[in-house]
């Protein structure tokens, strides 16, 4: 919400006040604090609101996601799990979401009043804490339920694209959670668009109940999602040395048309750029799971420009000239 508001994306009661903006979000909305369902609910709303003002949000799929999705949930807060187990007592997934959306009722009314968040956090008494351990486990069964076949987790994330290319001229970007390697496009399916198809089919086919499966999807789309050097996972655009990356990278960014990708995933200490600004590295580690307090930060790329917004004000970001790009 502090790097929503701050960028003038939505007021303080989460109401879209970008007009015509695109938001792209670059996955792992979940497993990094206590109210990842929440977040997802945010990012729901935002979907169904932007377009109603000429907008759009665009949320991509992380291996955060897929880690949810896939019945891990190591990651998961144990504070939220205890949540479930407490506030959906009858352990039935379709009881989930209207639990959540309530939550997030009270917490946008807080938030707008200026209050302690903190009141949100329950806290267990010396007499509560020997039933602790059950509730997380009921939590974690319910957990696994809405994200598992047909739960209506999956079933949300079913929707969400891999790669995503927004924006016209200077601004003309294309956005991943971690990578987009040339093994897949443009080698394998050519287009970010044939690559979302077959994503997208992948996800189908997990969120669809058991008794009502699709075909199951090729393996080629299977690693799409779950593959070490795929789209949701790489971690060589961020971490090898450029003379080794750059000119894949570069290859991806002509063939797809854009002036620069933009990934999050690997954890940087700022918005940092490489590849003679053709790949920007975004994830900052925003959530105060990093960072005590949080550290909100948005990529902003209008009329050519591009600009990091932070609490902070609004600065010029690249290292490019326009007559370069």
């Amino acid at each position: 919400m502090r790097a929503l508001t701050t960028a003038k994306i939505v007021d303080e009661h989460a109401h879209w006040i970008a007009g015509d903006t695109t938001l792209v979000q670059t996955g792992d909305l979940v497993d990094r604090g206590n109210a990842s369902l929440a977040v997802l609910e945010l990012f729901a709303r935002l979907e169904e609101e932007a377009p109603l003002h000429g907008g759009r949000v665009v949320p991509l799929l992380g291996n955060h996601e897929w880690l949810c999705l896939s019945s891990d949930y190591r990651y998961a807060s144990k504070h939220e799990l205890a949540w479930l187990g407490e506030n959906v007592p009858s352990g039935k997934a379709s009881d989930v979401r209207p639990a959540v959306s309530r939550w997030l009722d009270n917490f946008l009314r807080l938030y707008a009043g200026g209050a302690n968040l903190d009141v949100l956090d329950r806290v267990y008494t010396e007499e509560e804490r020997p039933k602790l351990n059950n509730i997380i486990r009921q939590g974690a069964d319910i957990w696994m339920d809405i994200f598992g076949s047909g739960g209506p987790y999956a079933q949300l994330l079913s929707s969400r694209r891999i790669a995503t290319v927004e924006g016209k001229g200077k601004c003309r970007t294309l956005f991943v959670h971690a990578g987009l390697p040339e093994s897949v496009v443009p080698k394998l399916y050519g287009t970010v668009d044939a690559l979302n198809e077959a994503g997208g089919a992948m996800l189908k086919y997990h969120a669809a109940p058991r008794g009502a499966k699709p075909d199951a999807p090729s393996k080629d789309a299977k690693r799409i999602i779950t593959g070490n050097d795929g789209p949701l996972w790489i971690r060589s655009w961020a971490m090898d040395r450029a003379a080794r990356v750059c000119p894949a990278i570069e290859t991806v960014v002509e063939e797809s048309q854009v002036r620069r990708a933009v990934v999050g995933h690997t954890v940087q200490e700022e918005v940092t750029e490489k590849c003679h600004g053709h790949l920007t590295l975004l994830d900052v580690g925003m959530s105060d799971a990093y960072n005590p307090g949080g550290k909100p930060t948005v990529w902003e790329c209008e009329d050519g420009q591009v600009r990091i917004v932070t609490p902070s004000g609004r600065k010029n970001f690249g290292s490019r000239h326009d007559d370069e790009l």
